[in-house]
């Protein structure tokens, strides 16, 4: 197991795992009881981006089945700089951001879709909400674009440019889960912010949003596996009154 000494100081901490430094590297320390076959997955995602040109850390390798080896970032979070009030245009920044995602295709990671509807089965939901979810996800085209799905104002730095980390959700699919994803995050805990995200990116001529409801009412189910917060299980009850009368009762 990679021992901590001396030399190491935290940086981060999470449910999984503890991020350490010692001042050249950045090191991911798992919890003992972590399965060793999701390190290794995280690993490997993350090995297909370092393929792209994006702006992210590199992982180094793999240390004592128990650490990942990574750049060491010095900066700020996005949110660190909005909070403090040293950016104004945060919104912005993000989703200029995620449209350079987008813009990858093909690469050799999980299929959104797919993933999505076996997820379905073990979420705690009435059987009329899962049968709109499945009409839906059917509607929604279906695309091969790189996405992120974890995609916040805590997972971009910055240290003289922006770095986007944690891609271990990353998969391939539409971009208009990966930005109903971001939404249903902020209004979770940034309402105003993501108030303002989701009119930027209605009014983004650049951005497919034709089923941006649809896909905020998918990704508010998916949420239900992490956490349920009460804000995204009202707006679940929100749009499944909205989208049943529009996609069944209309037959759209």
């Amino acid at each position: 197991m990679f021992e901590i000494n001396e030399t190491h100081t935290i940086i981060g901490k999470g449910k999984q795992a503890v991020v350490f430094t010692d001042g050249v590297y950045a090191y991911k320390v798992f919890n003992d009881n972590y399965p060793y076959n999701w390190i290794q997955y995280e690993y490997n995602i993350q090995s297909e981006i370092n393929k792209t040109d994006l702006p992210i850390i590199q992982y180094h390798s793999i240390i004592d089945s128990n650490c990942i080896k990574m750049d060491y970032i010095k900066g700020d979070t996005l949110g660190h700089l909005l909070q403090t009030k040293q950016l104004k245009n945060g919104v912005e920044v993000l989703i200029d951001l995620q449209k350079q995602i987008h813009a990858y295709l093909d690469l050799n990671l999980p299929a959104f879709k797919e993933d999505a509807i076996k997820v379905l089965n073990s979420i705690e939901l009435s059987n009329e909400m899962k049968e709109l979810f499945v009409l839906l996800i059917n509607k929604i085209e279906d695309k091969n674009n790189l996405l992120h799905l974890d995609f916040h104002f805590l997972n971009v730095m910055f240290d003289r440019q922006y770095t986007i980390i944690d891609w271990v959700n990353a998969k391939c699919g539409n971009p208009i889960y990966d930005y109903a994803r971001s939404y249903v995050i902020m209004n979770e805990y940034v309402t105003r912010l993501g108030s303002k995200y989701k009119t930027l990116i209605l009014k983004d001529k650049l951005i497919e949003t034709r089923y941006l409801d649809e896909a905020i009412y998918i990704m508010c189910i998916l949420r239900l596996r992490e956490e349920r917060n009460p804000k995204t299980l009202l707006l679940i009850n929100d749009l499944y009154q909205i989208l049943s009368k529009k996609h069944i009762n209309l037959n759209d």
